[in-house]
């Protein structure tokens, strides 16, 4: 072992997929609202406006404010590993608890959750789902408001 970490995870605007994720049920719901707009879709006057108004807006309303969001969320979780201000974990791995959908992880002293269930920029792999954070591996993690950042593995 030559002592050095290296980086497996880091946050970006594409981590897991979320902001494509996203952005594609944004243009699904402009899609849709084109068709029921353009007649595509064969319904009444009365069902057109009310598909528009029950379903078009929500769709399009809700899928633009995830997008944003998530745009937000990453903006700021770069900002804080580029700036220092995250919090940092380091030493051997104990995984606390495991299951499919999360880990309970203690590093160095720190207790982290690891959720695979919900989707989102941070590090999500759970050791039955390939992560790297298992039992006994050296790791340095940073970490922004509970969230993974950034996972680095001695190798």
């Amino acid at each position: 072992m030559d002592g050095a970490y290296v980086t497996v995870f880091e946050v970006s605007y594409w981590s897991n997929g979320t902001l494509l994720l996203s952005f594609a049920s944004l243009v699904i719901g402009v899609g849709v609202t084109a068709g029921i707009v353009s007649g595509k879709f064969k319904m009444e006057r009365v069902n057109r406006y009310l598909a528009l108004l029950l379903w078009s807006t929500p769709w399009i309303g809700m899928a633009t404010f995830w997008m944003a969001r998530t745009a937000w969320n990453a903006s700021e979780f770069r900002a804080a590993l580029e700036e220092g201000t995250c919090q940092i974990a380091e030493g051997p791995v104990v995984v606390v608890r495991a299951s499919s959908k999360a880990d309970q992880l203690q590093i160095g002293g720190t207790l982290l959750k690891v959720n695979h269930a919900v989707l989102g920029l941070s590090y999500r792999k759970t050791v039955a789902h390939g992560g790297v954070l298992r039992d006994g591996v050296q790791a340095r993690v940073s970490y922004f408001r509970g969230q993974i950042l950034k996972v680095e593995v001695l190798r």
